[in-house]
């Protein structure tokens, strides 16, 4: 069975190492964990870079349109290889949840993630998968009031935006054996048995 596995972020080398940029990381991590970073050959497709592995019958990708506009590069390359949402895992940073924790998700909302909003309304459904690594939340956004939404908003812009500072970095390395192993179960799992094991761990 086919997978399209997308990793969420913004192109270019400024927002390279960004917290945003987590998903786009992710997916370069996973690769090269398993060996397959020597013979990986990325292609422009989609309004994105693609690569097909074969071996697993899985499709990574990491759309070039900018955060806010993710779903229209998924939505093609979706339509492209047939693939429904459920077929769909989007690895994306995640503000709920403290640095580096994981959490697997079957559908549902997006919680004010704008790449995932885009996405839920470019393919018109919210049944993807998603693997949530948290990023957590800058303490003066925990502490602002109702009153101060728009600077709440720019704060989070802000901080989404910066790169994780050199404790969390020691964190997320951390992470990162789990997280290669908690994609491989996926990849031979369904999402619901994925979910059972690894979300109570993290």
């Amino acid at each position: 069975m086919k997978r399209l596995i997308v990793g969420l972020g913004n192109p270019g080398k400024k927002y390279q190492l960004n917290r945003h940029n987590i998903g786009f990381n992710i997916i370069d991590q996973y690769l090269i964990g398993k060996g397959a970073g020597k013979k990986i050959s990325w292609k422009n497709k989609f309004n994105g870079k693609i690569f097909l592995w074969s071996e697993k019958e899985t499709i990574f990708f990491k759309p070039q349109t900018f955060m806010n506009l993710s779903g229209k590069a998924v939505e093609q390359a979706a339509n492209f290889y047939k693939l429904l949402p459920e077929d769909i895992l989007i690895i994306h940073d995640d503000l709920d949840l403290t640095t580096a924790r994981i959490k697997f998700k079957k559908g549902g909302g997006v919680g004010g993630h704008r790449g995932l909003e885009s996405i839920a309304d470019y393919i018109d459904s919210f049944q993807f998968n998603r693997l949530r690594f948290g990023i957590g939340r800058p303490a003066q956004v925990n502490q602002s009031t109702e009153s101060q939404l728009e600077d709440k908003r720019e704060s989070i812009s802000n901080y989404v935006l910066c790169d994780f500072d050199s404790s969390e970095e020691k964190v997320v390395e951390t992470i990162i054996p789990s997280l290669i192993e908690a994609i491989d179960f996926y990849f031979n799992n369904d999402i619901e048995a994925t979910m059972n094991k690894y979300n109570r761990l993290s």
